[in-house]
């Protein structure tokens, strides 16, 4: 009969023995299974942040390599010097160019949203209404696929500079203020996304109450050019 309780008690340690060690395995298993689903979680989450990454490299690409994009920008971007004309808008100069020497005040009428006579009848402004309107044409592509989710904010943030100067521009030319010059034009022209955009990077739309003007950004220069960004 001790024989026999012996033999028990030795299989009752073997069970628990065995026991103990199916808990460690499964406790193993389970802690590997949350690291495995961690790590496809990251993989998953890296791969469709770069796929956001390659999308938004190609929605901005053109800003930087179609030649009337890159004009327009170089407006915002610029107070005063030689721009050259882009090459679809050559024929509209007769022959002229092929640069304009950039008159901020003309760009500034160009950006009334109701066409004026003067800009109606100058070349140069006509080019500056017609680039920054296929600018804020590509930007509202833009501002879509980011309201949509397919990409986010900080997939661009090279558009912080833009947005900033489009919403408050540093060379608006005298008696007109560094908020007026394209934000009315935005609102006036239904590019909502643009303005979504704009505010999305931290930026002022709204109109200004009377008699609260905005101050100039600091450190702006009238006439001043600044680095060309866009080249």
């Amino acid at each position: 009969m001790v024989w026999i309780e012996i033999i028990k008690t030795i299989f009752a340690a073997i069970a628990a023995a065995a026991a103990g060690y199916g808990a460690h395995l499964a406790l193993r298993n389970w802690r590997l299974g949350v690291e495995n689903t961690r790590i496809a979680n990251t993989n998953a989450e890296n791969a469709a942040r770069w796929k956001r990454a390659e999308l938004a490299s190609s929605y901005l690409a053109p800003l930087f390599t179609d030649d009337e994009l890159i004009f327009a920008l170089r407006c915002i971007d610029w107070g005063t010097g030689q721009i050259p004309i882009p090459e679809r808008h050559l024929p509209m100069f007769g022959g002229a160019g092929p640069t304009i020497e950039h008159d901020r005040a003309l760009l500034a009428r160009a950006m009334i949203p109701q066409l004026q006579p003067d800009v109606r009848s100058s070349h140069q402004g006509m080019l500056y209404r017609l680039a920054l309107d296929a600018l804020f044409t590509r930007l509202e592509w833009i501002g879509y696929r980011v309201s949509s989710g397919l990409i986010h904010i900080e997939d661009v943030p090279d558009l912080d500079y833009w947005m900033e100067a489009l919403a408050a521009w540093r060379y608006a030319p005298p008696g007109v203020d560094s908020a007026d010059v394209f934000l009315p034009f935005l609102r006036a022209t239904g590019y909502e996304q643009t303005l979504r955009l704009i505010r999305a990077f931290g930026y002022e739309t709204a109109p200004k109450a009377p008699g609260k003007p905005a101050p100039d950004p600091a450190g702006a220069v009238a006439g001043e050019a600044a680095a060309p960004r866009s080249a």
